[in-house]
């Protein structure tokens, strides 16, 4: 039994796995697709760690939620407002997101 990935880790807090759906509504960088996902959940070793590094800061998953909550676009300086965050992180922070195919640039910011 493999004990790495997702399906061990919920296996070994008690969780059953009754189904899976599908990667429509998954977020993930381009190069991050279900094909290059193992059946036991677990990711291949050229997956971008430095996503999940990145992610795991709650800055930019605070940034990340205020632009999903308005889809219309949100300006770097209202992010920098919105979130008390200095201008060069959330730039630098988008930047990032850009490269990534997470989010594009649009007539707002």
């Amino acid at each position: 039994m493999n004990v790495f990935g997702v399906d061990a880790t919920l296996r070994q807090r008690g969780f059953l796995i009754v189904s899976r759906g599908d990667y429509e509504q998954t977020i993930a960088p381009d190069d991050m697709q279900p094909n290059k996902m193992l059946s036991s959940g677990s990711c291949l070793p050229d997956w971008d760690k430095d996503f999940y590094q990145r992610m795991s800061r709650i800055s930019l998953r605070k940034m990340f939620r205020y632009m999903l909550a308005h889809p219309d676009g949100a300006s770097k300086e209202e992010l920098s407002s919105e979130l008390r965050q200095a201008s060069s992180s959330i730039g630098e922070r988008l930047s990032y997101l850009r490269k990534t195919g997470l989010v594009r640039e649009h007539d707002k910011g």
